[in-house]
């Protein structure tokens, strides 16, 4: 999972979540003057602000219906959703999210300016395959420019179409919700947070903040059920291997026991206490990668179930089932060397005795 592209870069930010409701005289000119104090403020890089922090797990979304350059008929393909963001010109460089074509927003794209969006990759590819959509007049706007794709759910589950608003354009969709400011620092983020919410206080005395939280630690908080789970699938995994080999450990002592007087006989006749071991041993291995290549076969047939975990989990594949398999014939070969001693060290002539 830490090797999953995100699309940010979650270094060096601390968020602020403000609640206060906006009204329309004062959200976006206030949201402006926040972001350009802050972003003034000694070891501060950029900032900006978000309606919805990225691995939040909801948005506003909206029919693909809807989206389609003017003049254009609806499409007849099947519709999919287009999540919606809002957001102020600095959250790009705050978050790290890179342009890929054209531009992004600047304070002159305000509600007397023409409507203007963003729009990700993976919109871009969907709605306009190869065609080049930049400056493309569409039924939400003229798209400004086309940003790197962001998993805004989960880690584990790829990027969705998303269209981004300038906040100063769409006031109305951020006036109950209240706003995430995000802070990116030149060094530890948690040194400018008392400095941060100092000239939010200065700027509005009344301004509730909460929620402060590093841009790191709101990616752990979402992989937090992931961790659960994969806790617990390792947990189980670690319980059945213990029973595999306490159920190989019992098989093998068994069928060393049940045998002890064909041993002791073989070894009367010549045979040596390492050909008795190895006897047993064989035993085990063939007896362990019959139950291996079962647990393959089942493995994979129970593979469909995966899709109806609350996580993402990949198939299993060859690459991962045969170092696993191979570690589950080792450990049970190693259980299996105590009755194998035990077998091979029998006194032939006690063991004939006892026998008769």
């Amino acid at each position: 999972m830490k090797d999953t592209r995100s699309g940010m870069d979650t270094r060096n930010i601390v968020t602020f979540h403000l609640g206060r409701r906006m009204t329309p005289d004062r959200s976006s000119r206030y949201l402006y003057e926040i972001e350009s104090r802050v972003r003034n403020l000694p070891g501060v890089r950029s900032a900006g602000f978000t309606q919805l922090l990225p691995l939040q797990n909801w948005g506003w979304t909206s029919n693909s219906t809807d989206f389609r350059v003017r003049g254009t008929d609806v499409p007849t393909s099947p519709p999919y959703q287009i999540e919606l963001r809002y957001v102020t010109p600095g959250y790009f460089d705050a978050l790290g999210v890179r342009l890929q074509s054209g531009r992004s927003f600047t304070i002159a794209d305000d509600s007397s300016a023409p409507p203007v969006i963003v729009i990700n990759q993976a919109l871009a590819r969907r709605a306009f395959g190869d065609e080049h959509p930049i400056g493309k007049p569409t039924t939400r706007g003229t798209i400004a420019g086309v940003i790197e794709d962001v998993r805004q759910v989960h880690l584990d589950q790829p990027s969705r179409p998303e269209v981004y608003y300038p906040v100063a354009q769409n006031w109305s969709q951020v006036n109950e919700l209240g706003m995430t400011l995000v802070v990116r620092t030149l060094g530890r983020p948690e040194s400018v947070i008392d400095a941060v919410r100092s000239t939010i206080k200065q700027v509005d005395p009344n301004q509730a903040v909460f929620n402060v939280r590093t841009m790191e630690r709101v990616v752990a908080d979402s992989l937090a059920d992931f961790t659960m789970y994969l806790r617990l699938i390792g947990l189980f995994a670690v319980i059945a291997l213990v029973i595999a080999l306490t159920g190989t450990y019992g098989v093998i002592s068994y069928v060393a026991a049940s045998r002890t007087r064909e041993f002791a006989i073989r070894m009367a006749l010549g045979a040596d206490s390492g050909r008795v071991m190895r006897f047993v041993l064989r035993r085990s291995a063939l007896l362990t990668a019959l139950g291996v290549a079962i647990g393959v076969v089942v493995a994979l047939a129970a593979t469909p179930l995966l899709a109806n975990l609350p996580v993402t989990i990949r198939p299993p594949s060859v690459q991962v089932m045969l170092p696993v398999a191979a570690l589950v014939i080792l450990a049970a070969i190693a259980a299996s060397l105590a009755p194998a001693r035990r077998a091979a060290r029998a006194d032939p002539i006690a063991v004939i005795l006892r026998g008769s």
